[in-house]
């Protein structure tokens, strides 16, 4: 049987998938990066504390609980043209 190691904990069976806790490293959260006059393209890096927080889709960001770690654009946001061209998806990576 193959097994994973991960870094929380000893071996695991193949079918244990990553983490799906929000927050963690790994995972992805659809965020709110407006900080006034903006530009994130795929690949750039942010902190947490950039973020004004969750996104609901539609330019209202829900701020508990706050992102925090690095995190990595996995698309486009710029602003301030709207209120919502700053919400886009980012995977945490530290």
């Amino acid at each position: 049987m193959a097994s994973t190691i991960r870094g929380n904990d000893n071996f695991d069976s193949a079918n244990v998938g990553p983490s799906t806790t929000l927050n963690d490293v790994g995972t992805y959260g659809f965020l709110r990066a407006y900080s006034g006059s903006i530009t994130y393209s795929p690949g750039d890096t942010i902190s947490g504390s950039t973020f004004t927080g969750w996104s609901n889709g539609y330019g209202y960001p829900q701020s508990t609980p706050t992102p925090s770690g690095t995190w990595r654009c996995m698309g486009y946001a710029s602003g301030p043209f709207t209120p919502n061209a700053s919400d886009t998806l980012f995977v945490r990576i530290s």
